[in-house]
């Protein structure tokens, strides 16, 4: 069962999302807390899945709990926000974050972007998916373009081969081709490195 640590400061909200998440959508939330400096206490107990972090917190913003967190911590982080931007999306994902989500999004894909994390993966918005685009000078081919913008919103290589009608050894080797084109070894250096063009 997938296990949640939730930081947000809007009490009712988190615990009404928290409940529901349990009730219907089969999610353990084993952790809550209101602002960066009680979650930064409490998480050093806690061993969660994956940490759902509002950005906008009162006493510290989502930039400085990830760099804190990073000095003891490598639970994967979702940044949850109520102000999306692409912009923004960059940004925590070059300070450790794995994955990024609006408040407004439905809860099923909050739990889904979770999930993806908690598997290796990360999580990109398919609106800002598109955005995360390779360099001129490491052109990719059409069908690499295609998989590289289904690998960045967290879709896995079956779910990407069944999607496109080709096997799994055929998404791998366009895998390998676009970790070599982009200079990564990895989906996480992937994002971080696409994520200033």
């Amino acid at each position: 069962m997938l296990s949640l640590f939730f930081v947000d400061d809007h009490p009712a909200v988190i615990r009404s999302m928290a409940r529901v998440m349990e009730e219907d959508l089969g999610v353990k939330v084993i952790g809550i807390a209101f602002d960066g400096h009680e979650f930064l206490k409490a998480i050093r107990t806690a061993e969660p899945d994956v940490i759902v972090l509002d950005y906008f917190l009162p006493d510290m913003n989502g930039d400085k709990v990830l760099e804190e967190l990073a000095k003891f911590c490598t639970v994967p982080v979702l940044i949850l926000t109520g102000q999306p931007t692409l912009e923004l999306c960059r940004q925590v994902l070059s300070r450790g974050a794995r994955g990024f989500i609006s408040k407004t999004a439905e809860l099923e894909e909050i739990c889904f972007a979770a999930q993806t994390l908690n598997h290796g993966g990360c999580y990109i918005p398919p609106e800002y998916a598109a955005m995360f685009t390779e360099t001129p000078e490491e052109k990719l081919t059409e069908r690499e373009h295609q998989i590289q913008e289904l690998m960045l919103n967290g879709m896995n290589y079956q779910k990407i081969a069944a999607k496109l009608s080709i096997s799994v050894k055929t998404v791998y080797a366009h895998k390998e081709h676009i970790f070599k084109k982009n200079r990564v070894s990895n989906i996480v250096e992937l994002v971080k490195k696409l994520r200033s063009f």
